[in-house]
């Protein structure tokens, strides 16, 4: 299984509407603080939104990474994969009623 964490990087309008999306790779992105700008990886797609189907359509996908990617068990601690369920939300709501601290709750959940 491959998989990214991707963020916006344009989009296209027409009449006021999302025509076109481009997602890139999270990690390829001018970072304001640091020196270090981007890591060059070339992962992107592109997609589009049909006018007859309104549904979005993939345009062009380049998965080539120059970088390891996330492994499996730690791919949804990424900020694109950030979605809990039920059990974790209400283990995370018990586990801070009785005094954890959030970061040990946190590495618990990611463990």
């Amino acid at each position: 299984m491959r998989g990214f964490s991707v963020r916006k990087n344009r989009s296209r309008r027409v009449d006021r509407k999302v025509r076109e999306k481009t997602y890139n790779h999270l990690k390829n992105r001018v970072r304001k603080p640091k020196s270090e700008t981007k890591c060059g990886c070339m992962s992107r797609f592109h997609v589009f939104l049909e006018a007859i189907s309104k549904s979005w359509v993939v345009r062009d996908l380049c998965d080539e990474h120059n970088q390891e990617l996330v492994v499996p068990k730690l791919e949804r601690i990424l900020r694109s994969h950030k979605k809990m369920n039920e059990a974790d939300i209400s283990q995370m709501n018990h586990l801070k009623e009785v005094g954890i601290s959030i970061p040990n709750i946190f590495g618990s959940l990611a463990s």
